[in-house]
């Protein structure tokens, strides 16, 4: 099993599956699967499951990597990574959810050319390609119109001397957050389009909040 490159290794677009690289290791893929993670997420522990083994060790389970070719042997999977932290002391990032857009379009497009991105490649001429060849499009949690929790989330942004841009633009009551779900059901209303989303209650922070 592959051993889990570094934080800043993963930073962009990393291909898991095939491990190999150059063009005869992607001439058996059929279709590209992106996984993109959340603001402020681990790139790499997104994925990840730990379980306890027999012997009671613990061990990592990259479901992109470990379970999901078996599913689907054909796919080059790769992940998007994009530095988004908002949370650790002074080491936040000023940007936006477009300007994330813009960065994985290009991404794609130069990786083409040798998951807000997606509303882009609908009004953006040079990105068309990438839209038309688009097939289906998968949420995970995703919260479109918002959330109130944004508001915590911009509190302890600024409480810890980061910008907290990102976080605020997803208040259930930002208009670019609106307008940016507003233009992606127009520009994709023709597409497959899946959303998963959790019903249990959890606990994070310490077991403190609880999220449904």
């Amino acid at each position: 099993m592959s051993s889990r490159p570094g934080d800043d290794a993963l930073m962009g677009l990393h291909t898991w599956v095939p491990e190999a690289t150059g063009v005869d290791a992607m001439a058996g893929s059929m279709v590209d699967i992106i996984a993109v993670q959340g603001l402020g997420a681990n790139p790499y522990f997104t994925w990840v499951r730990k379980i306890r083994m027999e012997n009671n060790d613990l061990k990592e389970v990259m479901w992109l990597r470990d379970l999901l070719p078996t599913c689907i042997p054909n796919a080059r999977i790769a992940t998007f990574s994009y530095p988004s932290d908002w949370f650790t002391y002074r080491k936040g990032v000023k940007t936006s959810l477009r300007e994330l857009g813009e960065q994985l379009l290009n991404v794609l497009y130069l990786d083409r050319k040798k998951w807000n991105a997606l509303v882009l490649a609908s009004n953006r001429p040079e990105f068309q390609n990438i839209k038309f060849f688009t097939a289906g499009i998968v949420f995970l949690g995703t919260p479109h119109g918002g959330t109130d929790l944004a508001g915590y989330a911009s509190f302890i942004a600024k409480l810890k001397g980061n910008d907290s841009t990102l976080v605020q633009s997803l208040k259930s009551s930002d208009e670019n957050l609106l307008a940016l779900s507003h233009d992606f059901a127009f520009g994709y209303r023709d597409l497959s389009i899946m959303c998963f989303y959790e019903t249990m209650q959890n606990r994070y922070l310490g077991g403190h909040t609880k999220i449904q």
